[in-house]
């Protein structure tokens, strides 16, 4: 699985010789990146998860990556969107922090 939040054109093209074939992605553009350098990759959403008393939290990690899940409505919206770009995504990845 290759889940680094940035994926470099190189790397993705690299990931797609070796067979790697499950990725993370939370814009748009990493979506399209995927699409057009790792076209068989099956791709995880990555949302964020905001913590409760984040500030007893040692790391914060809702801030850092994923797609800001604000509500179903919004959600729904957003996956609609990606499967009108002809994406079938394959699961949803998130980090629910240490808290």
């Amino acid at each position: 699985m290759y889940s680094n939040s940035i994926k470099n054109e190189n790397d993705l093209i690299y990931a797609e010789k070796k067979g790697v074939r499950l990725t993370t992605a939370d814009s748009f553009d990493e979506l399209r990146k995927i699409q057009k350098y790792a076209p068989k990759a099956k791709i995880l959403w990555r949302i964020a998860i905001k913590e409760v008393n984040s500030a007893k939290l040692a790391t914060i990690f809702s801030n850092k990556f994923g797609d800001d899940y604000l509500g179903e409505a919004e959600m729904e919206k957003t996956f609609s969107q990606i499967f009108e770009m002809g994406i079938r995504l394959e699961g949803i990845h998130f980090h629910c922090g240490s808290g």
